[in-house]
């Protein structure tokens, strides 16, 4: 078994790898949605569509790939046995090594590194395997609602006042697709960081070893991540099987659901100090708009 300590630095060099996933996607959609026109979507929504499906895929399913490696590892450091990966038959455990090894691959970086030892007891995968349908359904979905609709939508708004053919229309289409360039880009980006989250709490919810999670908040959350994150563990039970709205993310969030395997687990400072806080002041009930004044005032104090 490991220390602590190794399970912190995973962690942390988990989230850091997701955040530049995420970063990456949205730096390359943003750069192939600037040579793309209006009357480019207009012609060829289908094949645009397509091909921002396929960049969403290939950060999706590096994130995907990163939390598999990630909780294999975890679950290893933390509870002496690992899962065997999506769709593969049991075989030779690996050692705690060779999960590092396989975590670094993943996450980019040298997060950290073990004697070899002995090989662990492997046990069933929680993975069905990678969700192409649902990769598919919300990147051509965010693309139509992102691009396609809101073009149209503005078209449709000249064409009832008569205004195709005015010079103005062409300058708010053309402030439309700015804006539809920035929020597809944005959403991209959420869609490919979930392939991780997505992972992780499949894993929470099939493997009898993981007892919950709680969702570890990036530098700087919002309101609502805030108060998400005050909570503090959520425990599976026959009722909920998994994650309820611990799992609602939005585009920009880098929140992250961190599994846990036992109940003597320490949460995060932050997760610590949100949960003090919704506490003390959510005795008569806080609406979000109370919460993000009482986030902002203590942010001014410390």
């Amino acid at each position: 078994m490991a220390t602590s300590a190794d399970a912190l630095r995973a962690t942390a060099a988990y989230r850091r790898a997701q955040e530049r996933t995420a970063a990456e996607v949205a730096a390359d959609l943003t750069a192939w949605l600037a040579g793309i026109s209006a009357q480019d979507v207009r012609t060829g929504a289908g094949p645009l569509g397509r091909e921002y499906r396929a960049r969403v895929a290939r950060g999706r399913r590096k994130s995907y790939a990163l939390a598999v490696a990630f909780y294999r590892l975890l679950r290893a450091l933390e509870t002496g046995t690992v899962v065997n990966l999506p769709g593969a038959a049991t075989a030779e455990g690996p050692t705690l090594e060779g999960l590092w090894r396989e975590f670094n691959r993943a996450a980019g970086a040298q997060a950290g590194t073990a004697s070899r030892g002995g090989h662990l007891l492997v046990e069933d995968s929680p993975w069905v395997g990678y969700d192409e349908r649902t990769e598919q359904r919300r990147a051509e979905g965010a693309f139509h609602r992102e691009v396609t609709a809101r073009l149209d939508k503005a078209r449709g708004a000249a064409e009832r006042r008569g205004r195709l053919d005015d010079p103005q229309f062409e300058k708010e289409l053309a402030e439309v697709m700015t804006t539809a360039r920035q929020e597809a880009a944005r959403t991209g980006s959420q869609i490919a960081e979930d392939g991780g989250r997505e992972a992780l709490a499949e894993a929470v919810r099939c493997d009898p070893k993981a007892l919950g999670y709680y969702r570890e908040t990036d530098a700087d959350p919002c309101a609502w991540c805030a108060m998400l994150a005050s909570r503090g563990a959520v425990y599976k039970s026959a009722a909920t099987a998994g994650m309820s709205d611990g799992v609602r993310y939005h585009p920009d969030c880098h929140c992250q659901p961190r599994p846990i395997f036992s109940r003597t687990h320490t949460l995060p400072e932050a997760n610590q100090r949100y949960m003090r806080l919704w506490q003390e002041k959510s005795k008569d009930g806080l609406t979000l708009a109370e919460w993000r004044r009482e986030l902002e005032k203590e942010s001014s104090t410390t």
